[in-house]
């Protein structure tokens, strides 16, 4: 029995329904990736498994592939699928419950109702092929931010205090040179006439106003400097605040859906849809467009050769369900 569940495994990768002949069948739907913000972690898209026990009439999938596995008759493959049923059908009677070695497991209520628990160890869905479910840490970004702003106030402040500074350190030292400059002309103006005084001192009014204005331009070019660096580390801090990108993502559409019912009042779509979710269905009510219909669908997928198997599949319980393509 073994060999049965191996082969079970292999072709949920390949089939959306598969059937036990007499017994029931397995239903794979879609689920989209999710992102859980409290544990923070994410899980990619996958396959879900459901089962229905009005899905029991042989298609021949399950009885075929195990005739080319083991290379026997189809005649012998269906004798050993007989037998695989009873044996379930036994250990539900004695045990209440049966396994599917990597699939998952089957138990039998209170009331002789059939529930299937989905093992989830393994992800049918071949375009995930390689994906698990893996944790990951929120970017605190507001704080980082923050800091930045902070280090630029600091940087602004020494900047001014040095503009403020350094002008007075320049003058406080221009002074005491003019200082020591007056009392050596003093001296001077003891020793020598009135005539060499007054062409001593009219170059030393020269030499004071040149000095004056050298003073007045390192000022000057200081202070500039001084605007041009916070000029450009406000442009490199406004560069880095309009680096964010926006992530979006797209919803999923189908070509194909099995349509059960079309109504005109939502409540009635509502209702057939709870009812088609009892019975195992990963159904959803849809209204297409500006239709004023809404229709009620059991099955949607973009592979034809898939919708048609589900549409037969679906119509043995529901003759009146049909395929729609958009």
């Amino acid at each position: 029995m073994k060999n049965i569940h191996k082969i079970l495994k292999n072709l949920f990768y390949e089939h959306d329904c598969i059937i036990i002949p007499e017994f029931g069948g397995f239903i794979l739907n879609y689920e989209s990736a999710y992102v859980n913000k409290k544990t923070h972690s994410f899980t990619p898209p996958r396959k879900t498994i459901s089962f229905n026990k009005r899905l029991n009439k042989n298609d021949g999938i399950l009885i075929n592939e195990l005739k080319d596995n083991l290379e026997i008759s189809y005649k012998s493959a269906k004798k050993i699928i007989e037998e695989f049923t009873i044996e379930i059908e036994n250990r539900l009677e004695k045990f209440q419950e049966y396994e599917f070695e990597g699939i998952g497991t089957i138990k039998l209520d209170q009331n002789k109702k059939l529930i299937f628990i989905d093992l989830k160890e393994t992800n049918f869905l071949s375009n995930s092929f390689g994906l698990e479910e893996f944790k990951f840490y929120p970017i605190k970004e507001e704080k980082s931010i923050s800091i930045k702003k902070q280090t630029l106030n600091e940087y602004k402040y020494i900047s001014r205090a040095a503009a403020v500074i350094m002008p007075l350190i320049i003058i406080a030292s221009m002074a005491i040179m003019q200082e020591n400059k007056i009392v050596k002309t003093i001296q001077k103006i003891s020793t020598s006439n009135i005539l060499d005084y007054s062409i001593k001192n009219e170059d030393y009014i020269k030499q004071e106003y040149y000095i004056n204005q050298k003073n007045n331009n390192l000022s000057y070019l200081f202070a500039e400097e001084i605007k041009n660096t916070i000029n450009e580390t406000q442009e490199e801090i406004n560069r880095v605040n309009n680096s964010n990108k926006e992530v979006k993502q797209n919803q999923k559409k189908y070509k194909f859906y099995i349509i059960n019912g079309s109504f005109s009042k939502k409540k009635y779509a509502v209702r057939l849809n709870k009812k088609l979710k009892k019975q195992g269905f990963n159904s959803f009510v849809m209204k297409i467009d500006n239709r004023k219909r809404y229709k009620v669908c059991s099955f949607a997928t973009n592979n034809k050769d898939r919708a048609d198997r589900n549409f037969n599949q679906i119509k043995k319980l529901n003759n009146k369900v049909w395929l729609l393509k958009i």
